[in-house]
């Protein structure tokens, strides 16, 4: 089989197996050979990403992080090309697909832009299996009767919406495809929302809905109970774990102790005679706080008045690896890739780790998307995605969130390999 619709068609028809994809990726490096010595850039692409797909997605290992980079670099210099049909066909340029195995399968939209361009959007992405919906509240009923519903694997709708548009889902008869579910539930979706969404027979193949919420209101055992089954996940993002590689910062300690537990060691200031060490047992719930002597000699000192920063600088390095290595001795840890729940480590101004976006703002930032006549087109700020855009990647793939460190001046950004993304 040579003949690229054939083996697009495939793909689409066996989405979970790699065997397709990597046929395509040997006909494009036959029949679209690299101009110089190698292979065809979006076959890489599709090998790359096949083997990330099958490693752990907290993997820092050098090999997967080298995968990882790869693969950026390759999006970085030919996503546009890859995607250009798309790119003609949709006149919103703040759309950007999503590239999965090798294929761009999730597109992140407004609402009301997918009513508009859902037909082009499905053209011009044959193996599209993934949407996110956002300012969906008010338009559930519209989205619901549009036939570029059909053949979705998975739709995100991370926004608060109302009852009415999570029952125009549940009754939809473009959804019959679908087998995995999110949404968004407010604190005021009532029993027969729940019931309505579990008992649904416009899904067949639905396996899993993920209910997220931040309140107290939350009954997805109603869903259960009306599938029949174990359909329904409550998802509450104060009730995460976070994940911190091993180095990811020179003036912590993350590790593990022998008996399973974790720790996260956070280096003090000149002039501190302790390490202050929080343990946490193997599910991240944190245990206690340890304080790890630091002999009189190894105390880091001030800055000398005539002592140049570079060479201060030199020296916390130096003193920084020594409290390292007390560390390991004192509690038998060694450095390790950990995942946490929140916390809070007392020295000097607190220590804090959280979903900052999502814990601290939720129903500040999210609840304002209420209005059933938003348009992204007229968005303040270009905030064309609402608020749910905002959040989202906090809570789905990327896994982020916000790191406070020392007195709070300071907020970091890490991804979902447990790395500082940004400050």
């Amino acid at each position: 089989m040579s003949d690229e619709p054939a083996l697009l068609g495939a793909i689409v028809a066996h989405p979970d197996e790699d065997a397709p994809r990597l046929a395509y990726a040997d006909w494009l490096d036959e029949f679209h050979p690299a101009p110089v010595a190698g292979m065809n850039p979006r076959a890489e692409l599709i090998r790359t990403q096949i083997e990330l797909a099958r490693r752990c997605d907290y993997d820092t290992s050098t090999s997967t992080t080298a995968l990882r980079d790869r693969a950026e670099r390759l999006l970085h210099e030919h996503s546009r090309e890859w995607t250009a049909d798309f790119r003609a066909a949709v006149p919103h340029p703040e759309l950007q697909p999503e590239f999965r195995r090798g294929f761009p399968e999730h597109v992140r939209i407004p609402a009301r832009w997918f009513l508009d361009c859902g037909e082009a959007i499905r053209r011009t992405l044959p193996v599209l299996a993934s949407v996110s919906l956002y300012r969906l509240n008010g338009w559930g009923q519209r989205i619901a009767q549009l036939p570029h519903l059909r053949g979705l694997r998975e739709l995100r709708v991370p926004c608060w919406i109302h009852e009415s548009d999570a029952v125009a889902l549940a009754n939809s008869q473009h959804l019959g495809g679908l087998e995995r579910l999110t949404l968004w539930t407010g604190n005021w979706f009532g029993s027969s929302t729940y019931r309505a969404l579990g008992a649904s027979t416009a899904w067949p193949r639905l396996a899993r809905v993920e209910l997220v919420w931040v309140g107290i209101n939350y009954r997805g055992e109603y869903a259960n109970e009306a599938a029949g089954r174990p359909l329904a996940v409550g998802v509450n993002p104060r009730d995460r774990t976070f994940p911190f590689a091993a180095n990811f910062d020179h003036t912590f300690f993350v590790g593990r102790l022998p008996d399973g537990r974790q720790t996260f060691a956070a280096y003090p200031w000149c002039g501190v005679t302790s390490i202050p060490a929080l343990l946490f047992d193997a599910a991240g719930t944190p245990l206690e706080q340890r304080e790890v002597p630091i002999p009189a000699a190894d105390v880091l000192r001030e800055r000398g008045r005539r002592e140049a920063y570079e060479a201060f600088s030199a020296r916390m390095d130096a003193t920084y690896r020594r409290y390292g290595e007390l560390v390991r001795t004192h509690l038998s840890a060694e450095p390790a890739d950990i995942r946490v729940r929140e916390f809070a480590i007392d020295q000097d101004g607190a220590f804090r780790c959280g979903v900052g976006l999502m814990c601290t703002h939720a129903e500040d930032t999210v609840y304002d998307q209420d209005d059933p006549d938003e348009n992204p087109d007229e968005a303040p700020n270009g905030e064309v995605f609402g608020a749910g855009g905002v959040v989202e990647p906090w809570l789905g793939d990327h896994g982020m969130f916000t790191f406070t460190p020392g007195d709070g001046a300071d907020t970091w950004i890490m991804n979902g390999r447990g790395r500082i993304a940004s400050t």
